[in-house]
């Protein structure tokens, strides 16, 4: 973190030539949404397998595996409840969003975004 500040101070001594967050960036969000679609990234250094993905509670779908660092990019129209539905995100509104996998190692692992989920 020691770099970032010296950064910051050189960016504004130079007048702004710099950008103070070059080299500093936050991580990503490991659930975002864009443009229609579920973003998950395995912000970890462990492969996830069995990755389930739950949209609103009703809906999911699955991936055999994200990798250490990897991402995985699904549309919410092909998330489906248990009867066949898909996923309308056009009529729809998303509320959350609940990952569920397995590492490497066995431990599960389990992100959550927006509202409280039972899953």
């Amino acid at each position: 973190m020691r770099g970032c500040a010296v950064l910051v101070v050189l960016a504004v001594l130079l007048g702004g030539v710099m950008t103070a967050g070059h080299g500093c960036a936050e991580p990503p969000d490991p659930i975002t949404i864009d443009s229609g679609a579920v973003v998950v990234r395995n912000l970890t250094e462990r492969d996830w397998r069995q990755v389930t993905i739950f949209v609103n509670d009703h809906y999911s779908g699955t991936t055999r595996a994200i990798p250490a660092g990897g991402l995985v990019r699904a549309s919410l129209g092909d998330f489906m409840a248990m009867h066949g539905q898909r996923f309308d995100f056009r009529r729809a509104e998303l509320l959350s969003i609940v990952v569920r996998a397995t590492d490497d190692t066995g431990k599960p692992v389990r992100l959550a975004w927006g509202q409280q989920s039972v899953r």
